[in-house]
């Protein structure tokens, strides 16, 4: 399936020039035009598709800086797809970020009542165009792979650890590596650089646990952010909760419920790849709940546990947290903030409460997108 051509008001222009990198707090799931958690879609980040079936839409980002929330748009160009006997209409759900692309999931109802359980999965890469191009979205085949179930006769720590494994998220770090993170188990460390069509040779995985507290609840992305910091550098970023006295550990004391620390911590990636096994985190810097709440800018916010760390994609000693009641106000008083913070220098930069769809706020990735613009140039604002 083709991409449908740009929107007319995209053809190329000699006076086009490329928008200067900058990073967003993305937003998972995606929103319908006219949905109360949109952000207005700008016509410059419009692309044209249709589903497998046949239904064009039209898709476009609302841009905002953090601390606030960037969306994805989907506009149905010909009305909304038929709902069938159950209703799949869900709005664009993104996958992964990398460079100037994201990849994203879209659900249509299954007319054939016999699959209605069933919703039609398409999938897409949406490309930003900065390469003086304008924006384009790609269809990707489906690509159905074969799961099998080991039996559970390995020995060791290995074995142990493959079956219990579960990838929350995988990230490329420069053109060499990919990551795969448990964020309760550790890294997989992958060098993809031998890896090509004549090459059939089985590629290399490398473990590497995460440093800090041990994590026994799955609250892995609750409390950690795994990013990369470079070509070869990998920052990680965990909230651990520590007792009243400042010693590690969680305390129910109401002087120290919650009381909590930051670390950051950097991973630098060898060049030969006998060293990757010898790769050790290195801490970068510690926060302290005490310096948090005691930040300027900070007051009215409550002093309870940072959450769901969001590593900058253009600096990585800034990262956003969430700052939420729901655990500790009634449902109907909750209220978030979105906390953006640079670790290393332990400067507050900024705030931003969350006032619709508050549970959105706990599902983020860090982008940067750059739009090939007509005419102008700087920041798109």
């Amino acid at each position: 399936m083709e991409a449908l051509p740009p929107p007319a008001e995209f053809a190329a222009d000699a006076t086009a020039t490329v928008v200067s990198p900058r990073w967003l707090l993305l937003n998972w799931y995606g929103s319908r035009t006219g949905d109360d958690a949109s952000v207005a879609g700008d016509a410059r980040t419009v692309a044209e598709s249709c589903t497998s079936t046949g239904w064009p839409f039209r898709i476009s980002f609302g841009v905002a800086p953090p601390p606030a929330s960037s969306f994805l748009n989907i506009t149905w160009l010909a009305g909304d797809p038929p709902r069938g006997d159950r209703n799949h209409d869900d709005p664009p759900t993104i996958i992964a970020v990398h460079d100037d692309c994201v990849l994203f999931e879209l659900r249509t109802p299954n007319t054939n009542p016999e699959m209605s359980l069933f919703p039609n999965r398409d999938y897409f890469v949406y490309d930003a165009g900065a390469a003086a191009r304008p924006p384009s979205l790609s269809w990707l085949r489906a690509c159905h792979i074969p799961m099998h179930e080991p039996a559970s006769s390995g020995e060791g720590e290995g074995a142990e650890l493959m079956q219990k494994w579960k990838t929350h998220v995988a990230i490329p770090i420069g053109n060499r590596y990919l990551c795969f993170v448990d964020y309760l188990r550790g890294m997989l460390l992958c060098d993809i650089t031998g890896m090509n069509t004549y090459n059939h040779r089985p590629l290399k995985l490398r473990y590497v646990p995460l440093p800090g507290d041990n994590i026994w609840s799955d609250k892995g992305r609750q409390t950690r952010n795994v990013a990369a910091a470079g070509a070869n550098t990998v920052r990680l970023v965990t909230v651990d909760p520590r007792c009243c006295c400042g010693g590690p550990g969680r305390t129910w004391c109401v002087r120290g419920r919650f009381a909590f620390t930051v670390t950051a911590w950097t991973l630098s990636l060898m060049e030969e790849e006998d060293e990757l096994s010898s790769a050790t985190w290195v801490k970068d810097g510690v926060l302290d709940c005490e310096d948090v709440w005691g930040f300027p800018g900070y007051g009215g916010i409550p002093k309870v546990s940072l959450e769901y760390p969001i590593v900058s994609a253009e600096n990585p000693d800034v990262v956003c947290f969430i700052v939420c009641e729901n655990h500790y106000a009634p449902s109907e008083e909750m209220k978030v903030w979105i906390v953006e913070v640079n670790v290393r220098t332990k400067e507050l930069i900024s705030t931003m409460p969350r006032t619709t769809d508050p549970w959105r706020a706990n599902y983020h990735i860090a982008a940067r997108l750059r739009w090939y613009l007509i005419g102008r140039t700087g920041f798109l604002e």
